[in-house]
Formats: C-alpha cells, structure tokens, sequence
C-alpha cells in the first residue's frame, strides 16, 4: 500500500487534542481518587516521625498541647495567681499548634498535588495554544534520524506530517517505515490481529528476522550475483493507546518517590530523629527529676522556702523545654525557602531570556561573575514571587523535587543525550582525503600520494567552515569534482525521499539478516558549506537536471572468529550503500553519474581516480590507501565517499525504481567489462567517453545520443567503473558552552557524566571533545556480556596464564634473518572471449565454468572492499577450524617451544638480503635443530592479527604467506618488534628498493597495533562490563564505577538502574536529557532533580529549515510538544537558550549553605543554649532565669529575626568561593567525629557565654540579697532571702494553713526584683546571641578580612534587637526604675563580655576554617583519584 495514498483522513487535530485532553482528565480523577486527596495520606506525611516531608512531628504537638491543656485547668480551678496569670502563654501555645500542623498540612497537600495541578495547568495552557498548523511548522519529514528526537509519521487534517510523540493518541493513522522502532502500542490497517507494542522493532510483513542472532550472514556461492530488489512499503496502523497517556501514569507513580536530599535527610535526621523523639522527652525527665530533688534540697537543707509544687514540677519544666519544641522552623523554613526559590526562578528567567550571555572563560575564575548581570533579587523585588511560591508554581516542582537542593549538592551532572544538546545536530565536515600524483624529481617516476585537508568548525555557527591549510586553494582542481557532487547528489532536495526509503530499507535488511558486524549509518550530511568555500555559488546547480536515482547495497562476509572478535570489541562499521544520482546538462544534454555512499562500496565500482589534472587507474596501493582512510573515520565519525562517471544512457524508470543488492565482500570485485574482454586496461584518460572536461570543468561540447538500459547487466554496468573523487569525514563537534560548563563545573568537583548511547571507541572520541578523561579507567560498557563472550575471555585468560608459565623457561636470544618480501600484486584475470560477458558469467552463473576450475589460485582475481578489518588470517583459522583438538594442541605447542620465547629478547635482530628473487625468515642457531619443525616465513602484504582478534593478553601476532607457513610472536614483544622495524626502516628500504608509499605500509604491517586500527581497546583497570556486574563490584572490589566519566552502550533501561545505583551509594544526580526523546522519561523520574531541553534539531539541508515557525502570537507544534513531555522537569527550556548550569548552581550553593542551613544551624544552637541555661540553673540551685513569656519571646521572636538576619545579610551577594568547594555525598551520619566536631566548633560558641550569664545571675542575686534585703527578720542563704518567722507569724500560718506568700523569692517586692534579675539576664543573652551571629555571617572568612559590621542587613538588624528588646524589659518592669539594684560593675563586665566572646569565636573559627580546608583536600583528592584495585600503575 503506498504511503501517498492514505485509506483514511486521519484524525483532525482538534478531535486529536479533544481526546489527549479526555484521556488526561481520566488519570487525573484516577490519582486524586487513589492518592492526591487522601487526607490520611496528607496528615501522615504532616505530623509522622518517619516523615521527612514535616520540620515539627506530632511529638512536639503532643507536649505543647498537653502543657497548654494543664495550664488552662490550672486557670480555670483558679489554683493560683500563677496560673491565671499564664492564660495568654496557654492561648499562644494552641495558637502555635494551630498555626504549625495548618502550615504543614498545607505543604504536604501541596506536595503530593504538585505534579497533578502541573497537568491541569498544562492542560489549560494546551487548550490556549492549540490551533490548526501547516504542514511547514511541523518538523521536516525528511529530517535526518537523531536518537534525541521521537517523531512520527501521522495524518493529521488529512495531511502527512512528522509528529512529536506527545501528540499521539488512539485512532491516529501512522505509517510504520521498515525498521523503524515502534512508540506506541498500535496494530496494522484492517489487521487488527497484528499488535505491535512500544519498543518492539517493526518488519514489514512478509520479512522476517533471523532468530538465531548468532546466525552468520549468507555465504558466497558460485551463482551469487546482483539482484534487484522492490524497495520495502511503508505500511499503515492505527494507534491504540496514546504514549504520553502512559508517561503521565508514570510520572504520577514515581514522582513521590525520589531520593530524599541532604538537607531533607539532616533535618529530620537532627531535628525530628534526635530533638524531638530523643532529647525533648530526656529533657523533660531530667527536668522533672531535678526540680523534685530541688523541692526537697532548699528546705530541709538550707531552710529555704520554695514555691508549690505545681510551680516546681509543671511550670519549670515547661519553660526549660520549650525551646527544644520547634515553634518557629516551619515558618523559617517554608518562607526561606520561598525566597531562595524566588530567587533562583528569578535569576533563571533572566538568563534564559539573555542573549548576550557572557561566555565562560575557563583560564580565569575572575571572568565569571555571579552577580554580572544586575538583576533586581531583593525581596522587595521578588516579593509577587515569593508568595506565588507560597501559593503555588506547582511548575517547578520546587516541592517534590527540590531543585534547589540538588544544585546545591549535585555531585554528578548527568546527560543522556548527545546530538543536538552535547555536539552540534549536524556533522560538519572534518577532513577532506583525495589522491594526487607527483613526479619524484629522483626517480622521474610518477608517485600517487593521499591528501588530507582539515577543517575545522566555528562554533558559533552550526555550519560555518573554514580550512586550517591557507595553502589549500593549490587542490581546487582536486575540490571542485567533490564539491559539485555534493550539491548535485548529496544536498539536492529532490533526492532525500529516495534516500530516506533507501535508508529503511537496508536498515530492514540489516534487521532480517541479523549482522552485528555493521549499522545503517546515515552518510548523506548537509556540505554545501564546504561546497561554498570551494567556491560555488547557489547557481551552480541550476544548469543541472535531476534525472534519476540509482540505490544499490550490498551485505558483508567474513569468518566466524572475526565477527565474534569484533563483535565482542564492540566495533561496527557502516553498512555498505551506493546512492548514485543521473544529471543531464541543461546546455549540451550530457548525461553524467554522481555517487555518493559508503567508502568500500564507493571503492568497489571505481576502476580509476581524479588525481586533479588526469585520470589514473587504481591498483592495490592505492586502493590500501583509500580503505585505511575510510576504516579508521567511519569507526569514530560519519566518512562519505563520493565518485563520478560520464553516461552515455539512462536506466529505464522501472529498473531505477528498484534496489540493487551486490554479492557480498568475499566474492570477486565487480570486473571492469574492459578487463573481460579486452584482457588489458583501458587508458581511460583517452577514451571519450571519459572525458577529463567532463570531471573537471564539464565543457563537454558534443551530445551523446540518449539510450535507455533495460536489463540488470546494463544497470549494473552504468554504476560500475567510476571514477573515484574523494572522500569526507565528518564528526560531531562538542559546543563549547558545554566544554567550558564541564570545565567549570569540574572545578567544583563536580562530575559531569555521559550516558552514551554510541559504543566505546566512538563515544571515547566524543568524551575527549568535551574534555572528558578517557583514560584506561575513565569509562565503563553497560551492554551485559553474552554466555559467549563470557565463557571467551575465560579461555584468553586460561591462555594467558599457560604463556606465562611456558615463557619463563625459554631461551632469551634469536637472531632473525629477513629480506625481501614477495610481490603480492596480481593482474587482472585475462578475457575468455571476444564478447562481452554476462553477469551469471561473471560472477560464477551457470552459463560458463567455476572461476576456480581455471586451476589458477582464487587469490588471483580481485576481490571485493574491505568492509571491516581483514586482520584474521583466515586461511589459518580455516585450516584449523578442520583439525581435531588433539592437531591443534600439537600446533600450538608448536609455536609455543620454538617461537613465542624464542622473540621475548628483540634487542639483536639483523636484517641481511639472501640471494636470489624471495627471501625466507629462518630461526637462528639457538632454535631446535629438528628441520621438520622448523616453519619458513613471509609477511603478507595485509595485516594480520592472531586468531584471538585484537591481540589482547595472551594473543599473538601471526605472519604466513601459506596455510603451512606459521609462526608466532608474543604480544610482549611486539613493540620492542615495532621500534626496531623503524631504526632499519631507511637501510632496509634501500636495500629492497621502496618506495616512500610501499615503505610506510610494510612498516604498518610489521609494527601492528595491538587493537583494531591502533585504537586501545583493553579493559586493563578490570572495570564490570555490563549493568549487572557493576553493584558486586563495588561491594568487593572498588568505588571506581562511581568515579568515571563516561558510560556507554547505554539503553534507557541500564541507565537508569545506573542511575539507582549512584544514588545508593550517595551521589546526587541531576539529569539533562531531551524531552523529545520518549525514552528518556523514566530516567527524568529517577534522577534526584531533572532538566529537560529541547534539542537542537538536524536538518537535511542548511538552505532547508527544520520548520517554519508559525505566526507571532501562535506556538509551534514542538514548543506544545516541549510543554506537554517536560512534564516530570523542573527546568524546561530550548538548547539555542542559553545554558545557566554554572550560575544557578553557584547561586543554589550560596543560598543554602551560607544562607539557609547556617541561619538553622543558629537558630537551633541558640535553642538548646536556652534549655542548657536552665539546665545551668536548675544545678547552682538559683531560681529560673526566665518565665514562659519570656522564653516564648525568644524561641517565637527574637532568635529567628536574628536567624532570618544571617540569610539575609549575604543573600545578595553570592560568595565566589560558592564554586570552589567540594560538595558532599547524599549521606547523613552522626558517629563519634560528627558529634565531637558539632560539640567542639559549635558547643564552646556558646557554653562560655551560658556560664558566664549563671554566674553573674547569681552573683546579681547574691549583691542584692545582702544589700537589699538583708535585715533582722531577713537572712541569707546562698542567693535565696530567708525570712525568720515571728510568733505571729506562726500562728497565722497554723491558723490559715498557708502563707500568701511562700517562695521567699515571691514575697512583695522581692518578686520585682527577681523579675529584674531575669530581664537583665535575658538583655544580655540577647547581646551574646548577637555577639556569636556575627561569626555566622561570613563563616569562612576571619573578621579581620570581611567585618560583619559592615553587613547593614546584619548590622540593623542586630541594632533592632536590641533596641526591641530593652523594651520589652522595660514595658516588663513596668516602667520602674531599679536599675540601680546591680553594680556598675556587673553592667561593666556583661558589655565587656560580648567582645570576649567575639574573640573566642575567632579562635574557633580559625581551628574550624582549617579543619574545613583538611576536608576539601581530602574532598578534591577523593574526587580526582580513580586509581582502583587493578590499577595498573
């Protein structure tokens, strides 16, 4: 069924949203029904100790009720004075409850409907933005594949279009192309049986794939031959349930499940876990005791009266532990949270919307400001968003996903998406590789050399070129065929419908065969920037008509153990492919061939090659050339190979339109028709039909009579013998805000993580783009090992250990003799006949005998391009591959005792010529004497590895010229082997006459690299080698998996287990990925925090936009996209926005460290220095300190205004060292270092200041005591007045049965002044609570070197306070002046005390400020250091 002919109009997009919108509204009612409006469920996450999301449990709610409850009876009972006195205090305390459980039921309400009410805000925003688009404003069909991007072919108003996957939903019309990977469940047009389902890998019916993946590719037989073939049909389905609907039902299962954060954990851990549920019920049982002992202690020992007991043991308790209940951290907590999340919003709005956003400089720390951009953060600013916080911005998830506390302590950055975000969406050109030929001045003979121009991107611009060479103009004879192919074929916009059907269909076949050597790699690039400087011009085409396009492929062949070698490492090449296009010359009606495709496939029907001025013809060395380019860029880049050929006929419409399949690479190259018939070479230069005006210039003057081909040998013919132009490499190039943001960030030891989709060696050259470390521990394949591959390396190891043992007692000297090796090179296979034959004929049909029965040897015909790297002797492992086990243990032991120790000492080898035309390699005199044994030697002209693949540990290298001519080298002295092949290089070339070209490739070929192509593939550190062996490496081994940079051959599924598993062990993940990835939703749920970006997407073309964006005012189809699938994100935003990474780190660092957590971090130690000052108290046997009111007042009021100071007082100004420090893992531990670091740097701040207040407490007391009170009914007994009871005294108290007035420190105006006492201390408790902040406002600088003082906010602030509370007093001492009660004295030393105290808080903060630079060093060294168990350094 033909994908222009639709059976239905599809959906319209209006019915389309109609049912997203429906089907949304219904999981939606599902999730509040289940667990968005469960009371139970919001009051258990309010008020439960096990709680995380609650800064005051149901603890602290029971003793404030209870103690409010027991004063209220007591005041009611009218059981004193004192009680009724306290009803205020018991009206606040159920007040404060009220006001703290409304609090926290608010934000856990909020919390668990966050990401709801973020759906139904997008619903709402979807409604307004939905509109009727052209076909324009969606993405282009024909956009070039990106494993970033999830579209889909829909009808949609009864048009074609490229669908975001978002938009899909149940009744869609789609059109499934071969081989394409299913994204939602669907089945196929009126076939309902045939369901499909998401992930699933789609084959048109009637193909199906091998289900033996270890199945080998077909083998070459006598009468394999070119076949055409149908391209592959698109085929219609109907979608059954929308994805989207899918992601929405997972992100309301997992949004609530993310790991908790550092400062959630510390909170509750220190708060909750140890305040509330430990010392809060300890205190009260300490103070309970203590107060008994003190009601029987004063008077029966020092005949001291005392207050009732209800005063004792209810009202001192109450006020000694009030201060442990957390009154005031909701409040503090919630609203600064508010503000810092305002802030950051704030600041994130501006640099998003920045254009001129500075660019990192990573040379100075100086060139990055966090405060360059002068915005406005004050809270009079931000004070709209900071209560639309409060309220709401549920978009934020600023709740539930705590962005702020995971930029604070991010510890790995993590990306899942390369193109588009990582690199630049289109690969741009990066070397330029064609043949030229000289005159060696010496010779006087004609030498072809390779040329290979760089070029390098501009990375302000997503094309722009320019080349390093400045001489590179002198090759414009040799640029300008391969520039004027590229417009014509390879960036002509009538092409890419073939090309994208053409792609489908071998990636079909790649599917159906089931060959895990190659991928369908997409070569045809956008280059008409390189076209440009070469110097066309946008007319240059338009003398050109496309006539036609030709598409052929062909599969590969090799032997078994290769395939598994190269398998196993990992290494793929790009599926052999051809697109050729027929262009008629508008002016003389020339017909001319332009091909572009694959470099081997390109190889393969080129018989000569432009060398710039003429055309010469290709010959092995050449050849050698042109594939040792091409095998080494396609393994880590994009290498398109592009050739030409004059036509004097077109392909009949009905052969074009089909598919030729080539036989595969083992068989015969395509023979040149000259070859067969005339048995030499034509001198193609001469003949007319190849014309070198036709390549060069296209000044051709005489027209070809036009013909029409119409049968598979002449459509065969007409794309073979071309004429080979050149080639292009092309890589993706990292953009360098990316570069300078890894930069930056690993200065703050941040780890920025790749999750690489791309195999090793292809994402190991991407990472050392970014400047990622790609070292032998720096990366780690998450592709689980096969049953295979396991039970492999286990025998290389087996093999390995049998070396070792056999090596150590081998002779240490040989000495080598080599000379010449034999030429190789073979002719053509002479013609049999006068005619020419047909293609059965050719390739081995049954019209003419088999090739082989000529008797001459196969390796005589020419064969095929490599496709992969022919580095297994194959004739070797065939022989062996017949032998019994038993023949190849004797061969092995073979090579073993004569040649593998024989060559361990390479220090003497000598080289000397024998006589005669071949030359042997024979063993020295220290070898065994036995003839029978010995083996003659030959190098071949190709390289050859060992059997083992790769030559990793244990293998060998092998060199034979025959089945029988075998020997070994061990890998250990291959390099030594190597180094002394290059001392002998230029006397060892003399002596055989080489030349340059044949010099350089017997070298290659006797220094081999020890992996594929000379890239180090070995696994040396021992890392795991797929998800499942990760975790029992950690917990046996080493931490280096958490350590590297670099993951790949990623899926979703094992990235996010890893993903888990950094989490586990304490990393704190934030995600970057694409929302335009489907897959890519999980791993957004899983991370800590998660920020969508919209890639940047790939363009066929450069003079083609992606998409026409559509009226102002109206939004594209991929920004409602990016609306709807950044759902689970914190952060949204476009890739071409500018990336702000660094600041809003550097910002959430400041705000919660030096802003947030250090203001709790005082609050809660002035909090227990409250309860430890009546501890104090209680034990020198003075009366309290304080009353409920006046505890009340500090716990509600004064400490945290003074803890709200300290945020505010460097709020404004974010600390440049925010980024020069190394965070912490996501771990909350209290041992013994903890606790004595906490008791140490925090405990002596303020334990000085506690005593000295007791002491001048009681000495005030004491002074007034003896100079006040003291008469001759009045005595003294330590600081309590004793009265001496007169007779009538006695006889009231027997009488009445009480006394109005029975603590001595409670009887008329004793009270006043006791009441003077605690108003006194509490000013200067305040004042040392001032004093000690000022150590808080720049924790890590002396203040000498930054002077709190001069912090207004800080300073004012403090000032307030003050001034505040000496009102307080006074209004409490109802304006009575009894001042005078206490020395000046005591006024002298309580102010002489607060800078005293200052002084002690610098020496602490010095031992603290040097304590904290041992743990960043620590830190740092933890962080760079990867050198783990197997390290082999």
């Amino acid at each position: 069924m033909s994908m222009y002919s639709p059976p239905a109009q599809g959906l319209t997009t209006e019915e389309a949203f109609s049912k997203l919108l429906q089907e949304l509204t219904g999981v939606l009612d599902t999730y509040n029904h289940s667990r968005g409006r469960t009371w139970s469920e919001i009051i258990k996450g309010s008020f439960s100790t096990r709680s995380h999301h609650t800064s005051i449990s149901w603890c602290s709610f029971l003793v404030l009720i209870i103690e409010s409850l027991i004063i209220l009876s007591l005041a009611i009972a009218n059981y004193g004075t004192v009680f009724r006195s306290l009803l205020t205090e018991a009206i606040l305390m159920l007040l404060l409850v009220i006001f703290n459980a409304s609090l926290m039921i608010w934000e856990n309400y909020k919390r668990l409907n966050e990401l709801p009410v973020k759906l139904v805000k997008t619903m709402t925003k979807l409604e307004e933005m939905i509109h009727t688009w052209d076909d324009s404003n969606y993405p282009d069909l024909y956009m070039p594949y990106s494993p970033c991007i999830s579209t889909q072919w829909c009808y949609r108003d009864g048009r074609l279009v490229n669908l975001p996957w978002s938009f899909l939903v149940p009744g869609d019309l789609i059109i499934l192309l071969p081989a394409q990977k299913i994204i939602a469940k669907c089945h196929l047009f009126k076939a309902e049986e045939t369901l499909l389902l998401p992930g699933s890998v789609f084959i048109p019916p009637g193909e199906e794939a091998s289900s033996d993946p270890e199945s080998e590719p077909p083998k070459i037989q006598e009468d394999d031959i070119p076949n055409l073939h149908v391209p592959m049909k698109s085929t219609f389905a109907i979608v059954l349930e929308s994805p989207y609907k899918k992601m929405v039902e997972m992100s309301f299962e997992s949004f609530l499940k993310r790991p908790k954060t550092f400062y959630i954990k510390e909170r509750h851990r220190i708060v909750t876990g140890l305040i509330e549920c430990v010392i809060l019920p300890l205190a009260l049982m300490i103070f309970v005791s203590l107060c008994i002992v003190r009601m029987f202690y004063l008077p029966h020992w020092l005949g001291i009266r005392v207050a009732p007991w209800t005063e004792i043991l209810i009202l001192q308790p109450i006020v000694n532990t009030f201060s442990l209940i957390p009154v005031a951290l909701p409040f503090l907590y919630v609203f600064l949270h508010c503000v810092a999340n305002a802030k950051i919003h704030t600041l994130y709005s501006v640099l998003k919307n920045s254009r001129n956003m500075m660019k990192l400089d990573v040379d100075e720390k100086e060139s990055v400001p966090l405060t360059y951009y002068h915005v406005d953060l004050s809270l009079k600013s931000i004070y709209p968003e900071v209560w639309n916080f409060f309220k709401g911005r549920e978009e934020t998830l600023h709740r539930s996903q705590k962005l702020m506390h995971v930029l604070a302590t991010v510890t790995a950055l993590c990306c899942v998406d390369k193109k588009g975000i990582l690199s630049w969406p289109n690969p741009t050109a990066d070397k330029i590789f064609f043949l030229k030929s000289t005159v060696n001045p010496n010779t006087k003979k004609r030498e072809v050399n390779q040329e290979i121009l760089d070029v390098t991107h501009d990375n302000r611009n997503a094309f722009e070129l320019h080349f390093d060479d400045p001489t590179w103009e002198s090759n414009l004879s040799s640029l300008k065929p391969i520039g004027l192919n590229i417009l014509l074929n390879n960036c002509n916009y009538r092409t890419r419908a073939t090309y994208s059907c053409f792609h489908s269909h071998i990636t079909n076949e790649l599917q159906s065969k089931a060959n895990d050597l190659v991928v369908p790699v997409v070569a045809r690039r956008c280059l008409c920037e390189l076209a440009r400087i070469i110097g066309f011009t946008e007319k240059a085409t338009s003398v050109f008509k496309l006539e036609q396009e030709l598409c052929s492929y062909r599969h590969i062949e090799s032997d078994a153990i290769c395939r598994d070698k190269l398998t196993r490492a990992k290494i793929k090449f790009p599926f052999p492919h051809m697109m050729s296009v027929v262009i008629k010359e508008k002016i003389y009606q020339t017909l001319q061939l332009m091909s572009q495709g694959t470099g081997d496939m390109i190889l393969d029907v080129c018989d000569d090659f432009w060398d710039g001025s003429d055309l010469r013809p290709l010959n092995n060395e050449e050849r050698k050339l042109i594939l040792d380019f091409y095998q080494r860029s396609s393994l880590t880049s994009v290498c398109a190979a592009f050739a030409y050929k004059p036509l004097q006929a077109k392909v009949s419409h009905h052969l074009a339109s089909l598919y030729m399949e080539l036989p595969p690479s083992k068989g015969t190259r395509y023979l040149p028709y000259y070859a067969l018939n005339n048995g030499t070479p034509h001198n193609l230069a001469k003949d007319s039909s190849v014309s070198t005006d036709c390549i060069y210039n296209m000044s051709e003057k005489r027209r070809s009579r036009e013909k029409e081909v119409t049968d598979l040998d002449g459509c065969f013919e007409v794309q073979t013998n071309q004429i080979f132009l050149g080639m292009v490499a092309m890589q993706y190039e990292a953009c360098m805000d990316m570069v300078q943001l890894i930069e930056h960030l690993d200065q703050a030891c941040i780890r920025f993580v790749h999750f690489s989709k791309e195999n090793e060696l292809r994402s190991r050259v991407f990472s050392e783009k970014m400047g990622l470390e790609s070292g032998w521990n720096c990366h780690i394949s998450l592709r689980p090992l096969t049953e295979e591959e396991k039970l492999e390396e286990e025998r290389e190891e087996q093999e390995q250990s049998l070396f070792t043992q056999r090596s150590s007692d081998q002779p240490e000297s040989v000495h080598f003799y080599c000379t010449s090796e034999v030429d190789s090179r073979k002719q053509f296979l002479p013609a049999t006949a006068n005619r020419r034959p047909t293609l059965n004929e050719i390739f081995g049909g049954s019209k003419r005998p088999s090739l082989n029965d000529s008797g001459d040897d196969d390796s005589k015909l020419p064969r095929c391009s490599s496709s992969v790297p022919e580095m297994v002797m194959l004739s070797r492992s065939v022989r062996e591959s017949s032998l019994d086990p038993e023949e190849k243990r004797r061969l092995l032991d073979i090579d073993l005792d004569h040649e593998i120790a024989s060559v361990c000492e390479r220090s003497r080898v000598s080289f000397h010529q024998q006589s005669g035309s071949e030359s042997s390699l024979s063993p020295g005199p220290d070898l065994n004497s036995n003839k029978d044994d010995s083996l003659s030697i030959h190098t071949l002209p190709n390289p050859v590895v060992t059997s083992s693949g790769f030559r990793e540990k244990g293998s060998v290298i092998r060199f034979a010229d025959s089945v029988d001519d075998t020997t070994t080298l061990p890998d250990s002295a291959i390099n030594q082997r190597a180094v002394s092949n290059l001392r002998v290089t230029d006397s060892f070339n003399r002596q055989r006459n080489l030349t340059p070209t044949e010099s350089y490739n017997d070298a290659y070929e006797m220094a081999e690299h020890k992996t594929p192509l000379g890239y180090d593939m070995s696994n040396r550190a021992k890392l795991p080698r797929g998800i499942e062996e990760v975790r029992p490496h950690l917990e046996h081994v080493d931490n280096v998996p958490l350590l590297v940079s670099l993951f790949t051959d990623c899926t979703a599924e094992n990235s996010r287990e890893m993903i888990k598993i950094m989490q586990d062990y304490g990393e704190v993940i934030l995600l970057v990925g694409s929302v335009s990835n489907h897959e890519n939703s999980g791993l957004f749920l899983q991370a800590d925090a998660s920020v969508g970006l919209e890639p940047l997407y790939p363009q066929a073309c450069q003079k083609q936009e992606i998409y026409v964006p559509p009226n102002v005012g109206k939004a594209s189809p991929t920004e409602v996209s990016m609306l709807l699938t950044s759902l689970p994100c914190s952060l949204a935003l476009k890739r071409s926005d500018p990336i702000s990474f660094y600041h809003l780190i550097a910002h959430s660092r400041h705000y919660m460290n030096n802003c947030i957590r250090n203001s709790v971090q005082f609050w809660l130690c002035c909090q227990l220095s409250l309860t430890l000052l009546g501890l104090i108290s209680l034990l020198m046997l003075i009366p309290p300190l304080f009353t409920i009111a006046d505890t009340m007042w500090l716990s509600c009021f004064v400490i945290p205004v003074l803890s709200l100071a300290l945020s505010f007082a460097t709020m404004d100004t974010v600390d440049q060292e925010a980024m020069e420090l190394a965070s912490w893992k996501n771990q909350v531990t209290l041992d013994r270092s903890i606790l004595m670091y906490v008791l140490y740097f925090y405990g002596l701040k303020f334990i000085f200041s506690l005593v000295n207040l007791s002491l001048m407490a009681a000495f005030n007391l004491r002074w007034i005591c003896e100079s006040h009170l003291k008469n001759v009914n009045n005595t003294c007994s330590w600081v309590y007045p004793v009265v001496t009871l007169t007779p009538e005294m006695k006889s009231e108290e027997k009488t009445q049965g009480s006394m109005k007035c029975i603590s001595s420190w409670a009887c008329g105006d004793n009270a006043e002044k006791l009441l003077f006492v605690q108003q006194y201390t509490l000013f200067f408790l305040v004042l040392y609570f001032i004093s000690i902040s000022a150590s808080f406002v720049y924790r890590t600088k002396h203040i000498w070197v930054k002077n709190p003082i001069l912090n207004k906010t800080w300073f004012f602030i403090s000032l307030g306070l003050l001034v505040i509370q000496f009102i307080y007093a006074v209004i409490r001492l109802r304006f009575s002046s009894i001042f005078h009660l206490v020395l000046a004295v005591s006024y002298g030393w309580a102010f002489l005390w607060a800078p005293i105290v200052i002084g002690i808080n610098e020496l602490l903060r010095r031992l603290e400020i040097k304590i904290n630079i041992r743990f960043q060093k620590r830190a740092r060294l933890d962080y760079g250091t990867k050198l783990g168990m197997n390290s082999p350094f």
